[in-house]
């Protein structure tokens, strides 16, 4: 396969990975319990109201970190330049971190957030995982600038039109995180090869 075939394959799996999420319904996307209300611990107070924007938000941002984190997994594993090996390391913490967050959130809101990559950004992490060298940087890299340019959309969105207090506060805190990860995945990306 070409770079030039790979980084099509690469950039199609990204795109479905973080925009062909379901659309499902806040009630569907709540835990419930036998009786069919909404699922909350002994003397825990109902959640803040959900909007479908809110679950939308939360999916996303659950399968956008998982998928970044996946990536740089392979990257730790198998880059060969310092500063790509530490970047990615640094994004596996960071967004890890992020995602704990992320499900402790949705677990007091009552929302039923995925724990395992999808199925695209398991064939992404393949793809990726068959290069080697500076290929591999390089489509890491790639992936990262589209993947974060993509999560500093959806965090953006949600912070200026969220309604879930709760999730906008997440959304604002992670904005500027999210938005050096872009610039520096953007940095190191451009770089290689000098």
């Amino acid at each position: 396969m070409s770079a030039l075939q790979t980084r099509a394959t690469l950039a199609a799996l990204v795109a479905m990975a973080l925009l062909s999420l379901p659309a499902t319904s806040v009630e569907a996307q709540q835990q419930k319990n036998p009786q069919g209300q909404p699922q909350r611990a002994q003397g825990e107070q109902a959640p803040q109201a959900v909007s479908e924007q809110d679950v939308a938000f939360a999916r996303k941002a659950a399968q956008g970190g998982m998928l970044q984190v996946v990536l740089s997994k392979v990257a730790t594993q198998q880059a060969e330049s310092q500063p790509v090996q530490q970047f990615a390391q640094q994004t596996v913490d960071s967004l890890s971190q992020a995602g704990k967050q992320l499900h402790s959130l949705a677990q007091q809101l009552g929302l039923d957030l995925p724990r395992q990559p999808g199925e695209q950004a398991q064939q992404l992490q393949d793809a990726l995982a068959d290069l080697e060298g500076d290929l591999l940087e390089r489509e890491y890299l790639w992936n990262m600038v589209a993947a974060s340019t993509v999560a500093v959309n959806v965090f953006e969105e949600e912070a200026e039109d969220g309604m879930n207090q709760k999730l906008v506060s997440f959304a604002d805190q992670m904005l500027p995180k999210l938005q050096q990860h872009r610039k520096q995945a953007v940095e190191i990306w451009g770089k290689l090869g000098e």
